[in-house]
């Protein structure tokens, strides 16, 4: 009997004709993927339809983010908001933005000045335009 609904089974997921033998497949799927396109949160772990790209991996892939934590991402908060405990901190040399040094995360938001001086993102840019 179990060969039985297993190539029923199979035969109704090539055809994806039936919404009743998706619903079935759904619950009963237990891969990496979802067959409801939800992915999972890199940081909070939340599901998810949509995401909001975030930091490079080292993979070549880029984080995805929930709204919550992709929101803050891009807001340039997402360190201050879930890292502000951890070590690595220094500050920006012309504003006294916290940074947070070595973080994957916000690897993108640290530049150097000329002068040898860490400074912000926004710092670095409004001394190149001078």
């Amino acid at each position: 009997m179990a060969s039985s609904s297993s190539s029923s089974s199979t035969t109704s997921s090539s055809a994806a004709a039936s919404s009743s033998s998706s619903a079935a497949a759904s619950s009963s799927s237990s891969s990496a993927f979802s067959l409801n396109n939800e992915f999972t949160c890199i940081h909070c772990k939340s599901k998810s339809t949509t995401f909001l790209t975030g930091w490079p991996l080292g993979d070549g892939t880029v984080a995805q983010l929930c709204h919550r934590c992709g929101s803050l991402y891009e807001k340039g908060s997402f360190c201050e908001t879930f890292h502000k405990n951890t070590e690595g901190w220094l500050e920006c040399a012309i504003c006294k933005k916290r940074l947070h040094c070595g973080c994957l995360v916000s690897r993108a938001e640290v530049h150097f000045t000329f002068f040898g001086k860490l400074c912000c993102k926004d710092c670095a840019k409004k001394m190149i335009r001078g």
